[in-house]
């Protein structure tokens, strides 16, 4: 997952995404376009969570928009068959191959001028729901940050990851999920300032803080607008990705930054040479199959570089 803001406005219609794309375990970081235009259409595409899933929902998703006759309707109402299908397909290819399941929750969301409603719409397909299609209102944010209301999956879905978090208490995640269910919706943004806000508070109590649920909102972040006809995209913020900030981002991951960093228990030791060594022979959480040490382990001369 990512940082991802969606907002329907009438005539028009807003898309706001970092640039962030990383492994499962954020070894290695890199920059990637999310938003697919479809101009002909009016509308845009984006999907997030498990990097296979993104690439092929959206390849597909702009394949079926060049079809003969296409409207953005029809081309909405067809998305649930086929990210089932991709789904399903997905799965298929891992379990032959030995690999894991996809463990995140993957959507896809399409945006565009709706002839049927008469003004722009958009809607969710989540893995979480079988992909059946959620009309979004009001602003749509992925990563949601704390001090606004989540939806009831995504609070689920924190709940579901306890058991990877063995150091928070079950009770303490229960109470964080009725904490954010409690909170006030997120205000709709009127301008780009007010997008850049909500982003750069989704990357603090999201990428930068908290002991579990942690989503990494990284690189540039891109403002694309539709319109009936045309669209548009710019860049209207860069994310300080460097130095302490990196550090605290990838805290607990597998990053170099964090494996050569030190250990979050305290315990002076770095976190490679300390709680990360119990984890060396396990399957690397990067979902290659093999054993993190002879995988994603950070190599004997980074190592050397870091303590010369």
């Amino acid at each position: 997952m990512t940082f991802l803001g969606v907002a329907c406005k009438g005539d028009q219609a807003e898309i706001v995404c970092d640039t962030a794309s990383y492994l499962p375990n954020a070894r290695r970081f890199a920059r990637t376009s999310k938003v697919i235009t479809v101009p002909h259409l009016s509308a845009a595409v984006t999907a997030s969570g498990d990097g296979e899933f993104t690439v092929v929902a959206k390849m597909l998703a702009v394949a079926r928009s060049s079809e003969e006759g296409m409207t953005f309707d029809v081309w909405a109402d067809e998305m649930a068959d086929e990210m089932r299908g991709v789904w399903k397909t997905l799965g298929e290819q891992r379990s032959a191959a030995g690999r894991a399941e996809i463990a995140m929750i993957c959507h896809l969301i399409v945006v565009g001028f709706s002839e049927r409603a008469g003004e722009f719409v958009a809607y969710l397909h989540s893995s979480g729901r079988d992909f059946t299609p959620t009309p979004i209102t009001g602003v749509h944010l992925q990563p949601m940050p704390v001090s606004y209301r989540a939806d009831e999956e995504t609070a689920d879905f924190l709940t579901q990851q306890a058991p990877n978090f063995p150091q928070v208490d079950a009770d303490m995640i229960k109470e964080a999920r009725q904490a954010w269910l409690a909170q006030p919706l997120a205000p709709v943004p009127n301008s780009v300032g007010e997008w850049v806000v909500l982003a750069e508070l989704a990357r603090e109590e999201r990428s930068l803080k908290g002991p579990f649920g942690r989503v990494y909102v990284a690189g540039d972040l891109l403002h694309t607008r539709l319109g009936v006809g045309w669209t548009s995209t710019q860049k209207v913020w860069s994310f300080d990705d460097e130095g302490d900030e990196l550090a605290r981002m990838v805290a607990g991951s597998e990053h170099p930054a964090s494996q050569l960093g030190p250990c979050q228990c305290g315990s002076g030791k770095t976190f490679l040479d300390c709680h990360l060594a119990e984890h060396l022979d396990t399957p690397c959480r990067c979902e290659s199959g093999r054993p993190f040490r002879d995988c994603c382990m950070v190599s004997p001369t980074e190592q050397a570089m870091v303590k010369a």
